[in-house]
Protein backbone atom coordinates (compact mmCIF):
# COMPACT_ATOMS: atom_id res chain seq x y z
CA UNK A 1 0.00 0.00 0.00
CA UNK A 2 1.23 3.30 -0.77
CA UNK A 3 1.23 5.60 2.36
CA UNK A 4 -1.02 9.00 1.96
CA UNK A 5 2.05 10.77 3.44
CA UNK A 6 4.61 9.79 0.45
CA UNK A 7 2.47 9.79 -1.89
CA UNK A 8 3.41 12.51 -4.63
CA UNK A 9 0.47 14.40 -6.92
CA UNK A 10 2.81 15.76 -9.10
CA UNK A 11 5.01 12.45 -10.04
CA UNK A 12 1.15 10.76 -10.48
CA UNK A 13 0.01 13.72 -12.97
CA UNK A 14 3.65 13.77 -14.75
CA UNK A 15 3.29 10.24 -15.57
CA UNK A 16 -0.30 10.70 -17.10
CA UNK A 17 0.63 13.52 -19.16
CA UNK A 18 4.23 11.83 -20.71
CA UNK A 19 2.73 8.68 -21.05
CA UNK A 20 -0.30 9.57 -23.04
CA UNK A 21 -1.89 7.18 -20.18
CA UNK A 22 -4.36 6.35 -18.29
CA UNK A 23 -6.41 9.81 -19.64
CA UNK A 24 -8.87 9.24 -20.63
CA UNK A 25 -9.58 6.39 -18.31
CA UNK A 26 -12.77 5.56 -16.24
CA UNK A 27 -11.89 6.81 -12.57
CA UNK A 28 -15.34 5.42 -12.01
CA UNK A 29 -18.48 7.81 -11.61
CA UNK A 30 -19.46 5.98 -8.08
CA UNK A 31 -16.62 7.86 -6.71
CA UNK A 32 -18.44 11.00 -7.39
CA UNK A 33 -19.68 13.14 -4.22
CA UNK A 34 -17.29 11.19 -1.58
CA UNK A 35 -16.97 14.06 1.07
CA UNK A 36 -13.23 12.13 1.29
CA UNK A 37 -12.03 12.17 -2.57
CA UNK A 38 -13.78 15.13 -3.49
CA UNK A 39 -12.16 17.99 -1.92
CA UNK A 40 -11.68 20.50 -4.49
CA UNK A 41 -14.58 23.09 -4.61
CA UNK A 42 -15.73 24.61 -8.20
CA UNK A 43 -17.53 27.50 -7.62
CA UNK A 44 -20.13 28.47 -9.87
CA UNK A 45 -22.07 30.98 -10.69
CA UNK A 46 -25.31 32.33 -8.04
CA UNK A 47 -22.81 31.39 -5.57
CA UNK A 48 -23.28 27.03 -6.27
CA UNK A 49 -20.47 24.48 -5.97
CA UNK A 50 -19.69 21.00 -7.33
CA UNK A 51 -16.99 19.30 -5.43
CA UNK A 52 -14.44 16.98 -6.91
CA UNK A 53 -11.18 14.62 -6.37
CA UNK A 54 -8.42 17.27 -7.29
CA UNK A 55 -6.18 14.13 -8.36
CA UNK A 56 -9.12 12.94 -10.80
CA UNK A 57 -9.25 16.13 -12.23
CA UNK A 58 -5.35 16.80 -11.62
CA UNK A 59 -4.97 13.94 -14.03
CA UNK A 60 -6.89 15.39 -16.62
CA UNK A 61 -5.48 19.11 -16.26
CA UNK A 62 -2.23 19.78 -16.26
CA UNK A 63 -3.81 23.49 -15.52
CA UNK A 64 -5.61 22.32 -12.43
CA UNK A 65 -2.68 20.26 -11.25
CA UNK A 66 -0.94 23.09 -11.33
CA UNK A 67 -3.53 25.10 -9.18
CA UNK A 68 -3.94 22.22 -6.52
CA UNK A 69 -0.44 21.28 -6.28
CA UNK A 70 2.02 24.04 -6.94
CA UNK A 71 -0.29 26.86 -5.49
CA UNK A 72 -2.38 24.72 -3.00
CA UNK A 73 -5.50 26.01 -4.36
CA UNK A 74 -8.40 24.12 -2.39
CA UNK A 75 -10.86 25.85 -4.83
CA UNK A 76 -11.32 27.33 -8.72
CA UNK A 77 -14.01 29.49 -9.52
CA UNK A 78 -15.75 28.24 -12.97
CA UNK A 79 -18.42 31.33 -13.36
CA UNK A 80 -17.38 31.78 -16.97
CA UNK A 81 -19.22 28.39 -17.98
CA UNK A 82 -22.84 26.95 -17.34
CA UNK A 83 -23.47 24.56 -14.22
CA UNK A 84 -24.39 21.93 -17.02
CA UNK A 85 -20.72 22.12 -19.03
CA UNK A 86 -19.04 21.88 -15.50
CA UNK A 87 -21.16 19.24 -14.76
CA UNK A 88 -20.52 17.56 -17.94
CA UNK A 89 -16.25 18.32 -17.83
CA UNK A 90 -16.28 16.74 -14.44
CA UNK A 91 -18.38 13.49 -15.47
CA UNK A 92 -15.90 13.36 -18.07
CA UNK A 93 -12.89 13.53 -16.14
CA UNK A 94 -14.16 10.51 -13.87
CA UNK A 95 -15.66 8.51 -16.42
CA UNK A 96 -13.36 9.15 -19.64
CA UNK A 97 -16.35 9.91 -22.00
CA UNK A 98 -18.16 12.78 -22.51
CA UNK A 99 -21.87 10.87 -22.46
CA UNK A 100 -23.13 13.97 -21.14
CA UNK A 101 -21.64 16.09 -24.19
CA UNK A 102 -24.90 18.00 -25.54
CA UNK A 103 -25.58 20.95 -28.32
CA UNK A 104 -26.71 23.04 -25.25
CA UNK A 105 -23.79 22.80 -23.12
CA UNK A 106 -21.11 22.35 -25.88
CA UNK A 107 -19.88 25.87 -26.25
CA UNK A 108 -19.01 26.34 -22.75
CA UNK A 109 -17.69 22.76 -22.53
CA UNK A 110 -15.12 23.37 -25.32
CA UNK A 111 -14.36 26.76 -23.82
CA UNK A 112 -14.03 24.89 -20.51
CA UNK A 113 -11.48 22.33 -21.91
CA UNK A 114 -9.09 24.77 -23.72
CA UNK A 115 -8.80 27.08 -20.75
CA UNK A 116 -7.82 23.90 -18.34
CA UNK A 117 -5.89 22.52 -21.45
CA UNK A 118 -7.60 19.18 -21.58
CA UNK A 119 -6.63 17.50 -24.81
CA UNK A 120 -8.48 14.53 -24.86
CA UNK A 121 -12.03 16.45 -24.50
CA UNK A 122 -10.83 19.35 -27.07
CA UNK A 123 -10.71 16.04 -29.90
CA UNK A 124 -13.98 15.00 -28.08
CA UNK A 125 -15.24 18.26 -28.56
CA UNK A 126 -14.50 18.38 -32.36
CA UNK A 127 -15.53 15.02 -33.34
CA UNK A 128 -19.05 16.11 -31.59
CA UNK A 129 -19.15 19.29 -33.93
CA UNK A 130 -18.21 17.23 -36.54
CA UNK A 131 -20.69 14.64 -36.32
CA UNK A 132 -23.27 17.31 -36.47
CA UNK A 133 -21.47 19.49 -39.56
CA UNK A 134 -21.74 16.24 -41.60
CA UNK A 135 -25.26 15.56 -40.94
CA UNK A 136 -26.44 18.20 -42.46
CA UNK A 137 -28.47 17.79 -45.61
CA UNK A 138 -29.32 21.15 -46.93
CA UNK A 139 -33.09 20.39 -46.71
CA UNK A 140 -35.22 22.87 -44.93
CA UNK A 141 -35.19 20.29 -42.01
CA UNK A 142 -31.37 21.05 -41.08
CA UNK A 143 -32.02 24.55 -41.41
CA UNK A 144 -32.02 24.92 -37.63
CA UNK A 145 -28.81 22.88 -37.37
CA UNK A 146 -27.04 24.67 -39.99
CA UNK A 147 -27.90 28.18 -38.36
CA UNK A 148 -26.15 26.44 -34.86
CA UNK A 149 -23.43 24.71 -36.31
CA UNK A 150 -22.92 28.50 -38.09
CA UNK A 151 -23.45 30.63 -34.73
CA UNK A 152 -21.20 27.87 -32.79
CA UNK A 153 -18.24 27.79 -35.35
CA UNK A 154 -17.99 31.83 -35.51
CA UNK A 155 -18.05 32.02 -31.81
CA UNK A 156 -15.02 29.58 -31.86
CA UNK A 157 -13.41 31.80 -34.73
CA UNK A 158 -14.39 34.91 -32.78
CA UNK A 159 -12.82 33.85 -29.24
CA UNK A 160 -9.95 31.56 -29.94
CA UNK A 161 -9.18 32.86 -33.87
CA UNK A 162 -9.57 28.95 -34.58
CA UNK A 163 -10.82 28.95 -38.12
CA UNK A 164 -10.73 25.32 -38.06
CA UNK A 165 -14.78 25.13 -37.42
CA UNK A 166 -15.99 27.25 -39.72
CA UNK A 167 -14.16 26.18 -42.05
CA UNK A 168 -15.54 22.88 -41.61
CA UNK A 169 -19.13 24.49 -41.77
CA UNK A 170 -18.78 26.44 -45.15
CA UNK A 171 -17.02 23.21 -47.03
CA UNK A 172 -20.11 21.39 -45.86
CA UNK A 173 -22.58 24.19 -47.15
CA UNK A 174 -20.98 24.74 -50.50
CA UNK A 175 -21.07 20.71 -50.92
CA UNK A 176 -25.06 20.44 -50.21
CA UNK A 177 -26.62 23.79 -50.15
CA UNK A 178 -27.61 24.58 -53.76
CA UNK A 179 -27.82 28.76 -54.60
CA UNK A 180 -31.26 28.95 -53.54
CA UNK A 181 -30.59 27.34 -50.25
CA UNK A 182 -28.18 29.34 -49.39
CA UNK A 183 -29.69 32.38 -50.60
CA UNK A 184 -32.60 31.33 -48.42
CA UNK A 185 -30.44 30.44 -45.34
CA UNK A 186 -28.52 33.89 -45.39
CA UNK A 187 -32.13 36.06 -45.70
CA UNK A 188 -33.88 34.13 -42.70
CA UNK A 189 -30.53 34.19 -40.23
CA UNK A 190 -28.94 37.56 -41.04
CA UNK A 191 -31.20 39.87 -43.15
CA UNK A 192 -33.28 41.23 -40.54
CA UNK A 193 -30.40 42.05 -38.06
CA UNK A 194 -27.42 42.61 -40.66
CA UNK A 195 -27.32 46.01 -38.97
CA UNK A 196 -25.91 44.97 -35.93
CA UNK A 197 -23.45 41.99 -37.38
CA UNK A 198 -19.99 42.02 -37.04
CA UNK A 199 -17.37 42.32 -39.38
CA UNK A 200 -16.36 38.63 -39.06
CA UNK A 201 -20.08 37.82 -39.73
CA UNK A 202 -20.13 39.78 -42.80
CA UNK A 203 -16.99 37.77 -44.11
CA UNK A 204 -18.46 34.88 -43.55
CA UNK A 205 -21.66 35.29 -45.12
CA UNK A 206 -19.11 36.80 -48.17
CA UNK A 207 -17.19 33.92 -47.71
CA UNK A 208 -20.36 31.17 -48.19
CA UNK A 209 -21.23 32.84 -51.40
CA UNK A 210 -18.43 31.24 -53.26
CA UNK A 211 -17.76 35.05 -54.02
CA UNK A 212 -21.57 34.75 -55.83
CA UNK A 213 -22.40 37.99 -57.09
CA UNK A 214 -26.30 36.80 -57.33
CA UNK A 215 -26.34 35.28 -53.64
CA UNK A 216 -25.18 38.33 -51.96
CA UNK A 217 -27.56 40.83 -54.07
CA UNK A 218 -30.34 38.86 -52.97
CA UNK A 219 -29.32 38.95 -49.11
CA UNK A 220 -28.48 42.74 -49.91
CA UNK A 221 -31.83 43.30 -51.42
CA UNK A 222 -33.43 41.23 -48.47
CA UNK A 223 -32.06 43.66 -46.27
CA UNK A 224 -33.40 47.21 -47.66
CA UNK A 225 -36.56 47.20 -46.21
CA UNK A 226 -35.23 47.44 -42.99
CA UNK A 227 -33.23 51.15 -44.44
CA UNK A 228 -34.61 53.84 -43.22
CA UNK A 229 -32.06 56.36 -43.29
CA UNK A 230 -30.04 55.36 -46.22
CA UNK A 231 -27.32 52.80 -46.55
CA UNK A 232 -25.84 51.44 -43.50
CA UNK A 233 -22.11 50.70 -42.62
CA UNK A 234 -22.57 46.86 -43.30
CA UNK A 235 -24.29 47.15 -46.56
CA UNK A 236 -21.97 49.48 -47.82
CA UNK A 237 -19.26 47.10 -46.29
CA UNK A 238 -21.11 44.09 -48.59
CA UNK A 239 -21.31 46.09 -51.61
CA UNK A 240 -17.70 46.71 -51.60
CA UNK A 241 -16.71 43.29 -51.20
CA UNK A 242 -19.07 42.23 -53.70
CA UNK A 243 -17.36 44.93 -55.77
CA UNK A 244 -14.00 42.89 -55.62
CA UNK A 245 -15.38 39.99 -57.37
CA UNK A 246 -14.98 39.71 -61.32
CA UNK A 247 -16.87 36.70 -62.09
CA UNK A 248 -19.50 36.49 -64.58
CA UNK A 249 -22.02 36.59 -61.42
CA UNK A 250 -22.00 40.17 -61.47
CA UNK A 251 -23.49 40.37 -64.94
CA UNK A 252 -26.93 39.26 -63.93
CA UNK A 253 -30.65 40.47 -64.16
CA UNK A 254 -30.13 39.97 -60.03
CA UNK A 255 -27.24 42.18 -59.34
CA UNK A 256 -28.89 45.17 -61.49
CA UNK A 257 -32.46 44.79 -59.54
CA UNK A 258 -30.30 45.32 -56.60
CA UNK A 259 -28.40 48.61 -57.96
CA UNK A 260 -32.00 49.63 -59.14
CA UNK A 261 -33.72 49.15 -55.51
CA UNK A 262 -30.56 50.63 -53.97
CA UNK A 263 -31.57 53.72 -55.13
CA UNK A 264 -35.10 53.33 -53.57
CA UNK A 265 -33.71 53.42 -50.18
CA UNK A 266 -35.19 55.78 -48.10
CA UNK A 267 -33.13 58.54 -47.34
CA UNK A 268 -30.17 58.07 -49.06
CA UNK A 269 -27.55 60.85 -48.74
CA UNK A 270 -25.44 62.00 -51.85
CA UNK A 271 -23.15 59.75 -50.57
CA UNK A 272 -24.56 56.81 -50.68
CA UNK A 273 -26.12 57.54 -54.36
CA UNK A 274 -22.47 58.69 -55.67
CA UNK A 275 -21.57 55.49 -54.04
CA UNK A 276 -23.61 53.32 -55.60
CA UNK A 277 -23.40 54.20 -59.64
CA UNK A 278 -19.38 53.95 -58.86
CA UNK A 279 -19.87 50.20 -57.83
CA UNK A 280 -21.62 50.51 -61.21
CA UNK A 281 -18.84 52.03 -63.14
CA UNK A 282 -16.42 49.98 -61.71
CA UNK A 283 -18.55 46.26 -62.41
CA UNK A 284 -19.07 47.27 -65.88
CA UNK A 285 -15.63 48.42 -66.54
CA UNK A 286 -14.83 44.97 -66.14
CA UNK A 287 -17.03 43.74 -68.66
CA UNK A 288 -14.49 43.47 -71.32
CA UNK A 289 -12.86 40.75 -69.18
CA UNK A 290 -16.04 38.36 -70.14
CA UNK A 291 -17.02 39.71 -73.27
CA UNK A 292 -14.27 39.78 -75.68
CA UNK A 293 -15.99 41.43 -78.25
CA UNK A 294 -15.88 44.76 -76.55
CA UNK A 295 -14.31 47.28 -78.84
CA UNK A 296 -11.90 49.84 -77.86
CA UNK A 297 -14.22 52.64 -79.14
CA UNK A 298 -17.29 51.09 -77.41
CA UNK A 299 -15.50 51.08 -73.99
CA UNK A 300 -13.90 54.64 -74.42
CA UNK A 301 -17.82 55.69 -75.71
CA UNK A 302 -18.95 54.34 -72.10
CA UNK A 303 -16.49 56.05 -70.22
CA UNK A 304 -17.02 59.46 -71.97
CA UNK A 305 -20.77 59.32 -71.19
CA UNK A 306 -20.15 58.17 -67.46
CA UNK A 307 -17.30 61.29 -67.05
CA UNK A 308 -20.26 63.68 -68.03
CA UNK A 309 -22.93 61.91 -65.37
CA UNK A 310 -20.06 61.46 -62.56
CA UNK A 311 -19.01 65.01 -63.55
CA UNK A 312 -23.05 66.63 -63.30
CA UNK A 313 -22.21 65.99 -59.36
CA UNK A 314 -20.26 68.78 -58.96
CA UNK A 315 -22.85 71.32 -60.05
CA UNK A 316 -25.56 69.93 -58.70
CA UNK A 317 -27.31 72.03 -55.74
CA UNK A 318 -30.08 69.70 -54.77
CA UNK A 319 -31.35 66.29 -53.86
CA UNK A 320 -33.73 65.88 -56.89
CA UNK A 321 -31.08 66.38 -59.19
CA UNK A 322 -28.75 64.08 -57.85
CA UNK A 323 -31.31 61.69 -57.85
CA UNK A 324 -31.92 62.12 -61.46
CA UNK A 325 -28.77 62.01 -62.46
CA UNK A 326 -27.73 58.15 -61.13
CA UNK A 327 -31.11 57.15 -62.57
CA UNK A 328 -30.06 58.44 -66.03
CA UNK A 329 -26.91 56.94 -65.25
CA UNK A 330 -28.17 53.26 -64.65
CA UNK A 331 -30.21 53.99 -68.20
CA UNK A 332 -26.84 53.86 -69.51
CA UNK A 333 -25.36 51.06 -68.11
CA UNK A 334 -28.32 48.93 -69.11
CA UNK A 335 -28.42 50.35 -72.50
CA UNK A 336 -24.40 49.71 -72.40
CA UNK A 337 -24.87 45.90 -71.23
CA UNK A 338 -26.88 45.23 -73.76
CA UNK A 339 -24.83 46.46 -76.56
CA UNK A 340 -22.16 44.49 -74.92
CA UNK A 341 -23.57 41.60 -74.90
CA UNK A 342 -24.40 41.96 -78.13
CA UNK A 343 -21.64 42.69 -79.92
CA UNK A 344 -19.98 39.23 -78.51
CA UNK A 345 -23.52 37.22 -79.57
Amino acid sequence: AISVMNFNIREAVVSTQSTGAPVPMNFGRESLGSPVHDTLVLKLRDDKELCASPFVLSCNSPVIAYLTVDLMQTSIDVDDFSEDAVKCFIDAAYSGTLELLTKDNFRDLNKMVHVFDVKWMMEGCRDFFGEIVEGLTGSVETIDVTSYVIDEALYVQKTRKDDGFINLVIDKINEVFDEEETSSLLSEKYSKRMGMLEAYELDFIYIITCTNSVIISKFIVAHLPNLREGLDANTKYLLERMNENNDSSAFTESVDDMFQRLLEVEGLTAEDMKMIILLQQKRFNSLKDHHTGVTNALINNYAEKINIILGLHCSIPCRHSWDHCCRKYLDELKKLKETVISSKN
